[in-house]
């Protein structure tokens, strides 16, 4: 006989509500290992938006994890293209490009900050440093 069990259904939000907590605290506490293990299993329950890549991205760059965070940064704007963290995931990902010697797609990335975008002036220094 088939029935929904809907009390499961409600424990896997409440799940995922508590490991978003948790992965935002260990964040905030520069505990990245904890913010990516949180991140990641609520990412592989389908349950990730852009905010949950962004800070995922961050929490990767943040352990030279470069590959990762650049494939997480990427999800932003994939995934919710008027991300509040637009301005922020193309400054960030810049960052990761540079530190994972791509140089080319980190000028790229620098060249689509535009004037009045966070790091903007940022964006223009590292740019003629790396021309230089």
């Amino acid at each position: 006989e088939f029935y929904e069990n809907r009390e499961d259904d409600s424990r896997g939000d409440q799940d995922v509500e508590q490991m978003n907590v948790e992965a935002t605290v260990a964040y905030n506490q520069k505990d990245f290992a904890t913010a990516i293990a949180r991140y990641e299993t609520i990412i592989a329950r389908g349950q990730g938006d852009d905010t949950h890549h962004f800070f995922l991205g961050l929490s990767y760059l943040y352990t030279a994890a470069y590959e990762e965070a650049i494939r997480n940064f990427l999800k932003v704007p994939e995934l919710n293209p008027s991300s509040k963290f637009i301005q922020e995931h193309r400054w960030f990902l810049a960052l990761a490009y540079l530190k994972n010697m791509q140089v080319e797609e980190c000028k790229s990335m620098l060249q689509a900050i535009q004037p009045r975008n966070w790091k903007y002036q940022e964006a223009q220094e590292l740019l003629k440093a790396i021309d230089r």
